[in-house]
Protein backbone atom coordinates (compact mmCIF):
# COMPACT_ATOMS: atom_id res chain seq x y z
CA UNK A 1 0.00 0.00 0.00
CA UNK A 2 2.86 2.19 1.00
CA UNK A 3 6.58 2.46 1.85
CA UNK A 4 7.91 2.99 5.06
CA UNK A 5 11.16 3.19 6.87
CA UNK A 6 12.40 0.19 9.30
CA UNK A 7 12.29 2.77 12.14
CA UNK A 8 8.80 4.43 10.85
CA UNK A 9 7.44 1.03 10.78
CA UNK A 10 8.33 -0.13 13.97
CA UNK A 11 6.99 2.98 16.12
CA UNK A 12 4.01 2.54 13.93
CA UNK A 13 3.37 -1.07 14.66
CA UNK A 14 4.42 -0.58 18.43
CA UNK A 15 1.15 2.60 18.71
CA UNK A 16 -0.98 -0.03 16.72
CA UNK A 17 -0.66 -3.13 19.20
CA UNK A 18 -0.87 -0.80 22.17
CA UNK A 19 -4.06 -1.94 24.30
CA UNK A 20 -6.63 0.74 24.54
CA UNK A 21 -9.74 -0.44 27.14
CA UNK A 22 -12.73 1.10 28.06
CA UNK A 23 -15.74 0.63 25.57
CA UNK A 24 -18.24 3.15 27.43
CA UNK A 25 -21.69 1.87 25.51
CA UNK A 26 -22.74 -0.36 22.00
CA UNK A 27 -23.06 1.77 19.52
CA UNK A 28 -26.37 1.80 17.18
CA UNK A 29 -27.36 2.54 13.78
CA UNK A 30 -27.92 6.32 14.66
CA UNK A 31 -24.56 7.12 16.58
CA UNK A 32 -22.53 8.38 13.16
CA UNK A 33 -24.82 11.34 11.76
CA UNK A 34 -28.39 9.89 11.84
CA UNK A 35 -31.44 11.59 13.46
CA UNK A 36 -32.30 10.15 16.92
CA UNK A 37 -34.88 7.72 17.67
CA UNK A 38 -37.48 10.50 18.62
CA UNK A 39 -36.49 12.20 15.13
CA UNK A 40 -37.12 8.79 13.10
CA UNK A 41 -40.03 8.11 14.77
CA UNK A 42 -41.53 11.67 14.00
CA UNK A 43 -40.18 11.34 10.47
CA UNK A 44 -44.10 11.59 8.89
CA UNK A 45 -44.27 14.70 10.71
CA UNK A 46 -43.03 18.19 9.86
CA UNK A 47 -40.62 19.12 12.19
CA UNK A 48 -37.11 20.29 11.93
CA UNK A 49 -34.66 17.31 11.36
CA UNK A 50 -32.86 18.14 14.89
CA UNK A 51 -36.25 18.25 16.96
CA UNK A 52 -38.01 15.83 18.69
CA UNK A 53 -41.29 16.06 19.82
CA UNK A 54 -42.97 19.23 20.74
CA UNK A 55 -39.99 20.74 18.92
CA UNK A 56 -37.54 18.90 21.99
CA UNK A 57 -34.07 19.44 20.90
CA UNK A 58 -32.12 15.83 20.77
CA UNK A 59 -29.69 14.92 22.90
CA UNK A 60 -26.09 15.18 20.57
CA UNK A 61 -25.47 11.23 19.55
CA UNK A 62 -21.53 10.04 21.37
CA UNK A 63 -19.12 8.61 18.81
CA UNK A 64 -17.48 5.85 19.64
CA UNK A 65 -14.53 3.23 18.21
CA UNK A 66 -17.14 1.43 16.37
CA UNK A 67 -18.71 4.57 14.92
CA UNK A 68 -15.47 6.25 14.21
CA UNK A 69 -14.30 3.47 12.00
CA UNK A 70 -17.53 3.79 10.22
CA UNK A 71 -17.17 7.14 9.29
CA UNK A 72 -12.82 6.39 8.57
CA UNK A 73 -14.12 3.90 6.29
CA UNK A 74 -16.59 5.98 4.46
CA UNK A 75 -13.88 8.76 3.13
CA UNK A 76 -10.64 6.58 3.18
CA UNK A 77 -10.26 3.69 1.05
CA UNK A 78 -6.86 2.53 2.27
CA UNK A 79 -7.70 2.05 6.34
CA UNK A 80 -5.95 -0.94 7.84
CA UNK A 81 -6.47 -1.89 11.82
CA UNK A 82 -9.76 -2.03 14.12
CA UNK A 83 -10.82 -1.47 18.10
CA UNK A 84 -9.41 2.13 18.59
CA UNK A 85 -5.88 1.55 16.51
CA UNK A 86 -5.83 2.18 12.25
CA UNK A 87 -3.40 3.39 10.10
CA UNK A 88 -4.64 4.96 6.79
CA UNK A 89 -2.72 6.35 3.55
CA UNK A 90 -3.43 9.65 2.32
CA UNK A 91 -1.06 11.22 -0.65
CA UNK A 92 1.59 8.87 0.24
CA UNK A 93 1.42 10.11 4.15
CA UNK A 94 0.61 7.48 6.41
CA UNK A 95 -1.63 8.76 9.09
CA UNK A 96 -2.21 7.03 12.51
CA UNK A 97 -5.45 6.99 14.25
CA UNK A 98 -5.47 6.23 17.91
CA UNK A 99 -8.36 6.59 20.53
CA UNK A 100 -8.91 5.59 24.05
CA UNK A 101 -12.53 5.72 24.94
CA UNK A 102 -11.59 6.01 28.58
CA UNK A 103 -10.26 9.19 28.55
CA UNK A 104 -12.49 10.42 25.30
CA UNK A 105 -9.61 11.05 23.27
CA UNK A 106 -9.12 10.79 19.72
CA UNK A 107 -5.39 11.44 18.10
CA UNK A 108 -4.77 11.51 14.23
CA UNK A 109 -0.80 11.45 13.66
CA UNK A 110 1.64 11.29 11.12
CA UNK A 111 5.84 11.36 11.15
CA UNK A 112 7.21 14.37 9.50
CA UNK A 113 10.62 13.85 10.49
CA UNK A 114 12.90 11.52 12.60
CA UNK A 115 16.12 14.16 12.16
CA UNK A 116 17.21 16.08 15.05
CA UNK A 117 15.67 19.84 15.22
CA UNK A 118 18.06 22.86 15.76
CA UNK A 119 16.98 25.64 17.84
CA UNK A 120 16.24 27.71 14.79
CA UNK A 121 13.77 25.23 13.14
CA UNK A 122 12.14 24.54 16.84
CA UNK A 123 11.35 28.49 17.19
CA UNK A 124 9.86 28.34 13.48
CA UNK A 125 7.80 25.13 14.26
CA UNK A 126 6.63 26.85 17.64
CA UNK A 127 5.26 29.81 15.46
CA UNK A 128 3.48 27.87 12.81
CA UNK A 129 1.35 25.91 15.98
CA UNK A 130 0.71 30.06 16.82
CA UNK A 131 -0.74 30.77 13.80
CA UNK A 132 -0.29 29.06 10.44
CA UNK A 133 -0.88 25.50 12.11
CA UNK A 134 -4.18 25.58 13.25
CA UNK A 135 -6.52 22.36 14.24
CA UNK A 136 -3.37 20.39 13.71
CA UNK A 137 0.00 20.84 15.36
CA UNK A 138 3.42 20.37 15.15
CA UNK A 139 4.99 18.46 18.36
CA UNK A 140 7.68 15.91 19.58
CA UNK A 141 7.55 12.71 20.97
CA UNK A 142 10.29 9.93 21.11
CA UNK A 143 12.62 12.42 19.46
CA UNK A 144 10.61 12.38 16.28
CA UNK A 145 8.60 14.96 14.64
CA UNK A 146 4.99 14.88 14.29
CA UNK A 147 1.76 16.15 13.02
CA UNK A 148 -0.95 15.68 15.36
CA UNK A 149 -4.76 16.38 15.74
CA UNK A 150 -6.39 15.47 19.37
CA UNK A 151 -9.98 15.89 20.13
CA UNK A 152 -12.61 14.44 22.34
CA UNK A 153 -13.98 11.27 20.93
CA UNK A 154 -16.92 11.40 22.02
CA UNK A 155 -17.92 14.95 20.32
CA UNK A 156 -16.16 14.66 16.91
CA UNK A 157 -18.16 15.27 13.69
CA UNK A 158 -18.00 13.93 10.52
CA UNK A 159 -16.29 16.74 9.04
CA UNK A 160 -13.95 17.51 12.05
CA UNK A 161 -12.65 14.30 11.71
CA UNK A 162 -12.20 14.61 7.95
CA UNK A 163 -10.63 17.98 8.37
CA UNK A 164 -8.34 17.26 10.96
CA UNK A 165 -6.44 14.29 9.02
CA UNK A 166 -6.15 16.62 6.40
CA UNK A 167 -4.34 19.02 8.42
CA UNK A 168 -2.28 16.04 9.87
CA UNK A 169 -1.80 15.26 6.10
CA UNK A 170 -0.82 19.42 5.28
CA UNK A 171 1.53 19.87 7.85
CA UNK A 172 3.82 16.83 6.33
CA UNK A 173 3.71 18.22 3.21
CA UNK A 174 4.14 21.76 3.99
CA UNK A 175 7.02 21.28 6.36
CA UNK A 176 10.42 23.26 5.50
CA UNK A 177 8.04 25.54 3.41
CA UNK A 178 4.69 27.67 4.46
CA UNK A 179 4.25 25.35 7.91
CA UNK A 180 0.68 25.11 7.43
CA UNK A 181 -2.27 23.07 7.74
CA UNK A 182 -4.78 24.99 5.95
CA UNK A 183 -4.61 28.30 3.33
CA UNK A 184 -5.72 30.15 6.67
CA UNK A 185 -3.13 31.95 9.53
CA UNK A 186 -3.83 33.72 12.23
CA UNK A 187 -1.84 35.86 11.99
CA UNK A 188 1.05 37.08 8.75
CA UNK A 189 5.06 36.50 9.25
CA UNK A 190 8.09 34.51 7.86
CA UNK A 191 8.07 30.77 8.59
CA UNK A 192 10.78 30.42 7.05
CA UNK A 193 14.05 29.29 9.11
CA UNK A 194 17.54 31.66 8.28
CA UNK A 195 19.55 30.25 5.66
CA UNK A 196 22.12 26.65 6.40
CA UNK A 197 19.05 25.27 8.67
CA UNK A 198 18.83 22.01 8.05
CA UNK A 199 15.40 20.35 7.40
Amino acid sequence: MFALGTSTRTVLSLLLIASLDGCRHVPTSHDVGSPCPEVAASRGASRAPNTGPQGRACAPQSLDNRGLEELLRRHFRDLDGDAGRWLVAISGVPVMVITDEAADRMRAMAIVSEQPIDPERMRVLLEADFDTALDAKYALWEGKLWSVFVHPLSTLSDSEVTNGIVQVVNLVKTYGSSYSSTDMQFSPGSRQPTPGAEL
